[in-house]
C-alpha cells in the first residue's frame, strides 16, 4: 500500500527493498542514515528523516500511515510527525 501510494519512482524503490530480519529501532534507523548524509549529526539526521517521513505521511494519508506504523517498532510515530502515546498502565 505504501509503494502504491507514492510516485512511481519512489514506489519502485520501496518495493525493491529486501526486508531486514530484525527491524531497526527508530534511533538505529536515524543513526544508520546519519552515516550516509554528508556532514550529518544524529540531530540533523533526525530532522532530515522527520521532514521526509512527515511529507510522505501527508502524501499517503492517515490510513496508510497507520498501517506502516503498525509494522514498525515503537518510536517511529514521532518521525512521521505524530505523537506516540503510551497506553496507560492499570
Amino acid at each position: 500500500a505504501l509503494a502504491q501510494s507514492l510516485p512511481p519512482e519512489a514506489g519502485h524503490l520501496i518495493a525493491a527493498q529486501i526486508p531486514r530480519p530484525h527491524p531497526l529501532t527508530a534511533r538505529e534507523f536515524v543513526d544508520a542514515l546519519s552515516t550516509q548524509i554528508p556532514d550529518s549529526t544524529s540531530a540533523t539526521a533526525r530532522w532530515d528523516v522527520s521532514s521526509v517521513l512527515t511529507a510522505i505521511s501527508t502524501t499517503i494519508g492517515p490510513a496508510v500511515t497507520d498501517q506502516v506504523l503498525s509494522q514498525l517498532p515503537r518510536g517511529y510515530a514521532l518521525l512521521f510527525g505524530r505523537a506516540e502515546l503510551a497506553a496507560a498502565m492499570a
